[in-house]
């Protein structure tokens, strides 16, 4: 684990604008105890799907990788978080509550969704 760790901060670094201000005990005291991500509800994979990689994240864009600011999250994750905005990713959310609840709930939806561009 200390590897992936290692990782996660040298990462941080080469990418980021951002000072970075965290150790490898900073992580360690964020990493999920049951080695899942908290938003996607998958476990973590070392080496295998990049999807379910542990993935270094700022809680808050805005500021550095401060103890008090990271979290560990899958890459997948990080990834819809990072290219969507607050906004958007509740827009998303909200559609997507609905159309599952019309899908599963209700029994609703099927050939008249319309496709968007």
């Amino acid at each position: 684990m200390s590897d992936v760790v290692r990782h996660l901060i040298k990462r941080a670094k080469e990418r980021n604008r951002f000072k970075v201000e965290v150790f490898k005990d900073d992580i360690y005291a964020v990493w999920p105890v049951d080695n899942c991500c908290s938003i996607m509800g998958t476990s973590f994979t070392i080496g295998g799907d990049l999807d379910t990689s542990p993935s270094l994240d700022r809680i808050d864009p805005t500021r550095g990788y401060l103890p008090e600011n990271i979290q560990i999250i899958s890459n997948l994750a990080n990834r819809m978080k990072n290219n969507a905005s607050d906004e958007q990713l509740l827009r998303f959310s909200h559609y997507y509550i609905e159309y599952y609840r019309k899908w599963f709930m209700e029994g609703k939806v099927g050939g008249e969704i319309e496709q968007s561009n």
